[in-house]
């Protein structure tokens, strides 16, 4: 155990938290523990002649035949303690102290516990045997050699802990062996009093240690500073300059020659305004204002003028003042100067950033929005009309990932050229943000000069963009899309026409880009619709407004319910019921897609939970949740708490979901499956490359797109082709789902061609959960009796090959 541990552990219960250094570092450490040493060593020679002095005292009113042998030997202790305190005080005093270790704190703790046991001593050898004067003397001794060593000692809380509660242990030792017991409740007093004195003795430390720390602060504060300033004085580029009554420079300063690039002999005596002239044939308006000040002996402040440094031209800043001698004779200016050339350049450098993309040099979007506010004013003045067109790469974002960002970057100033080149010297074009830009045209007969100007611009598009790559040249293909709004009349707000142009943007987009749409009125319409759907979706989530469906997968050959699909719906108070056609999109594109889909899954395995037996429920997947982290925790957790068998849960996908070219979507996919859980290819058939994705991920099972169903054994393409689709997965081992299923003669023909299951109306519309067990029984039975479609032509369906 650590010598000062007790000490320590006593104080905290009795007076709170002990000084802490934790969060100083060692240097800092070793500095205070030296100054709480040396505020009580520079004491050293007034605290030893006042213990030499009572210990003379004390012998000489004590000395006996009983007493003699202790005070000779009690004597000696306190003449060597005090010979060992003057000794280190001398030798502390004439080589001073940088630092403490914690050792030598524990070294001065010892020294002021020798202390304390000497003194604790005499009232434990000397109370009890005296008369009732002497014990009034050694008690009035005692109280003072222990509040003045608690007082001296204050700034070591430890030392001054441990010298105070053992001297004051031998007094009251002293005290309870004399026998007498009014003594008792001296003793009483003196430890209520010693408490009394400890915490003032630890008070009084802390606030020496948030002195110090205070002081520690100050003095590295004063040290950032002095080499703050010594690095200003060594690196300023600052100078004073002096002329004489004729404008002659005199007195000049080293810096002020090496700033001119010349030595102090080729400066002094010369005129001021020849040699820091730029002697161009054209001087600035600020140096004809310096000549005037000069000449009519003014001051002046912050005069910016050229000056020619040898062979480059830089910027000073001048200031100063005339000065006249006693009689009140011009003598004179005085002044200082500044080369100021870099703080120029980054100025004029932070306006160019604060005005103009870094990337492509085009406006940026704040100076864009200055421009055509300016140039729409004009317009309405003349009653003439504008255009605003805003282009948008498409699939950009796939390019910058593929590739790198600097790749993007080359491609996307390579697009500003391309723009650029389509518009004319009249035209605004901006680089608005990110992949997209914009362009305001004028002076253009509208709106068919824009149309024009979009048609070009997307036909700008259909060539390639050659960037560098590592060195090699490499050819990209991308697309735009073009949104364009015209402006004519009072119809000439920016705002309202960026808002325009973006909302026409966002049409192009949706009609799968590399088009343009010109603005019209249903948009505007559209935009508060989604936005008053994405305020109705956050309402309804929170509100629990949503409702299940469930629509039942039918085996065709047992005829048998095997399962079912879950469907959103969303009955809104304010809409009515909402179509997830409209719905499902805002919510991917909000991202609430993504508490949607885990609030689906969880009630459609907690309903599925109630089915019969081997009964699996299918629910489909947004591309957006495979961008969340917890899309797979969200189904290991739903799974468990409702006791579904993993093997019962189908997780519906479309195509889209490889779109991004993301190894980390078929790496959830591949966990997922790895968990149990039946992966299945929805929408197969109408992507762009069906087949490339059965071969990049083994589907548990494809769903054929309703979109093949409505024709089949009506049309012979449409049936070849569900012919060729069921033997592809055959041989790839997926089980098939036909959706959209809505008469029996589509059922037979499909049971007749080797479909495993069917999904549609001819069955039954999606159901709430309670309305599902009657369907579970019966299956497919209650088709039988009759078709609630019309019947329709049948083709022959051809035999397999």
């Amino acid at each position: 155990m650590r010598l000062l541990d007790p000490i320590v552990r006593l104080s905290e219960i009795l007076f709170g938290h002990w000084i802490r250094m934790d969060k100083l570092d060692e240097g800092d450490r070793r500095w205070i523990r030296a100054t709480q040493i040396g505020a009580v060593v520079q004491l050293v020679p007034l605290t030893m002649t006042i213990n030499v002095l009572n210990a003379i005292i004390v012998i000489a009113l004590f000395w006996t035949k009983d007493a003699n042998v202790f005070l000779v030997i009690w004597g000696t202790l306190i003449f060597f303690a005090a010979g060992a305190s003057v000794i280190g005080w001398s030798k502390r005093h004439k080589r001073g102290a940088n630092g403490a270790s914690a050792r030598g704190i524990k070294r001065f703790v010892t020294h002021a516990i020798f202390l304390g046991v000497i003194w604790g001593a005499v009232p434990l050898a000397l109370f009890g045997g005296a008369d009732l004067l002497h014990q009034l003397f050694l008690a009035a001794l005692m109280a003072g050699m222990i509040s003045g060593g608690a007082f001296g000692l204050s700034t070591v809380p430890a030392a001054g802990l441990a010298y105070t509660w053992i001297t004051v242990a031998g007094s009251v030792a002293g005290l309870l062996a004399s026998g007498q017991k009014s003594y008792v409740v001296v003793a009483f007093l003196l430890l209520i009093y010693t408490i009394f004195i400890s915490r003032n003795l630890i008070l009084h430390g802390n606030l020496f240690f948030d002195h110090l720390c205070s002081q520690l602060k100050l003095r590295k504060q004063g040290e950032v500073i002095g080499l703050l300033l010594r690095d200003f004085q060594e690196h300023t580029s600052d100078w004073l300059w002096e002329t004489d009554e004729s404008g002659a420079l005199n007195h000049v300063s080293e810096r002020f020659a090496n700033a001119l690039g010349k030595t102090i002999d080729e400066v002094e005596g010369a005129r001021f305004v020849d040699i820091i002239g730029d002697h161009s044939p054209q001087r600035c308006e600020q140096f004809a204002t310096l000549l005037h000040c000069m000449a009519v002996r003014s001051p002046f402040r912050d005069i910016t003028v050229p000056v020619l440094v040898g062979t480059s031209r830089r910027l000073w800043s001048l200031s100063a003042k005339p000065v006249f001698d006693k009689g009140q004779k011009f003598t004179g200016h005085r002044g200082v100067g500044a080369d100021v050339t870099d703080k120029r350049l980054a100025e004029e450098r932070i306006s160019y950033l604060a005005r103009y993309d870094v990337v492509t040099g085009l406006q940026n979007r704040e100076s864009f929005r200055e421009e055509a506010t300016r140039c729409l004013g004009e317009c309405q003045q003349s009653g003439g009309s504008a255009a605003l067109l805003f282009i948008d790469l498409d699939h950009f974002k796939s390019i910058n990932d593929t590739l790198g960002h600097h790749v993007g970057d080359d491609l996307l100033k390579a697009v500003g050229h391309r723009i650029t080149s389509c518009t004319r010297s009249r035209d605004i074009v901006c680089r608005l943000g990110g992949d997209e830009f914009a362009v305001l045209q004028l002076d253009a007969e509208q709106p068919a000069g824009a149309n024009t100007l979009a048609q070009q611009l997307i036909a700008a598009f259909t060539s390639h963009f050659t960037v560098r790559n590592c060195d090699i040249d490499i050819e990209i293909v991308i697309d735009a899309s073009v949104g364009m709004a015209i402006a004519a009349g009072e119809d000439l707000q920016t705002e309202a026409l960026m808002k325009r142009a973006d909302l026409a943007l966002y049409a192009a987009k949706a009609d799968h880009g590399g088009t343009y749409r010109s603005f019209e009125l249903y948009m505007e319409a559209s935009a508060y619709r989604r936005r008053a759907l994405e305020v109705g979706l956050r309402l309804a989530l929170d509100q629990g407004a949503f409702q299940l469906l469930f629509q039942p997968l039918v085996d065709l050959q047992s005829g048998r319910v095997v399962g079912c699909e879950a469907l959103t719906r969303w009955n809104s108070p304010e809409w009515g019921i909402v179509s997830p056609a409209e719905f499902i999109p805002v919510a991917e594109v909000t991202g609430l897609i993504i508490p949607i889909g885990e609030w689906v899954l969880r009630e459609a395995v907690t309903a599925a939970r109630q089915w019969p037996r081997g009964m699996s429920v299918a629910v489909n997947l947004s591309p957006i949740q495979f961008r969340s982290p917890r899309l797979l925790a969200t189904v290991v957790d739903a799974l468990a708490k409702s006791g579904l068998q993993p093997k019962c849960l189908e997780l519906e996908v479309t195509e889209s979901i490889f779109l991004d070219g993301s190894d980390q979507t078929v790496k959830i996919l591949r966990d997922l499956r790895t968990l149990g859980v039946r992966i299945v290819l929805d929408d197969f058939g109408t992507g762009y490359s069906s087949l490339s994705y059965l071969r990049r991920f083994p589907f548990d099972k494809i769903k054929i797109d309703k979109s093949f169903i409505d024709d089949v054994g009506m049309q012979r393409e449409s049936t070849a082709i569900i012919r060729a689709i069921l033997a592809l997965a055959g041989e790839l081992g997926m089980s098939t789902t036909a959706e959209g299923v809505e008469s029996i003669a589509q059922m037979d023909v499909l049971r007749e061609l080797g479909c495993a299951q069917i999904q549609g109306y001819v069955f039954s519309a999606a159901r709430p959960a309670r309305e599902l067990s009657r369907l579970f029984e019966h299956g497919l039975e209650r088709t039988k009796s009759s078709d609630r479609k019309r019947p329709r032509r049948r083709l022959p369906v051809p035999a397999a090959s």
